[in-house]
């Protein structure tokens, strides 16, 4: 999959000469496509709609994820540049970005809830990941800091 700022997401298959299927919205500005079991998660470098998870199947939404869920940390908007599922079971979704400077973690098993902000960065978040156990997830961004987190996830 590719994504760009001409808010499309093209969806490949390296035995065609072109994209076999496309999705219609999403302004992907950088690390800001992830899939899990058949569902894309979309980052858009947008004020609003900035998480979105969409069918493979179908290229149809599924779920907006709202950003704004939880404390808010700046008068800006957050733009995201990235964004991931969890690897292990794809139950956390990992984003970041500019303008607030702050990464977000959403609990996909609570209807997408808010459940961690990462703020305070004097620039922009570029990337995410998780580990591959999902017990730690790190951020990096303009700053030139790689920063990891330990998680204890209490049911």
């Amino acid at each position: 999959m590719t994504g760009g700022w001409d808010e499309r997401v093209l969806i490949w298959d390296l035995r065609e000469k072109a994209p076999v299927r496309r999705i219609y919205g999403p302004r992907i500005c950088g690390d800001g496509i992830d899939v899990f079991e058949g569902e894309i998660l979309t980052t858009s470098w947008t004020e609003t709609d900035q998480l979105q998870i969409w069918d493979l199947g179908t290229e149809k939404l599924i779920h907006k994820v709202n950003w704004d869920d939880g404390p808010k940390t700046s008068l800006e908007p957050c733009k995201p540049y990235a964004g991931q599922f969890s690897k292990n079971d794809g139950s956390l979704i990992l984003a970041g970005g500019s303008n607030a400077y702050e990464a977000k973690i959403f609990d996909r098993e609570k209807l997408n809830r808010h459940v961690c902000t990462i703020y305070g960065m004097s620039r922009e978040v570029n990337t995410v990941d998780f580990s591959n156990k999902g017990d730690k997830f790190a951020i990096g961004g303009s700053d030139g800091y790689v920063r990891i987190f330990s998680m204890n996830i209490i049911a």
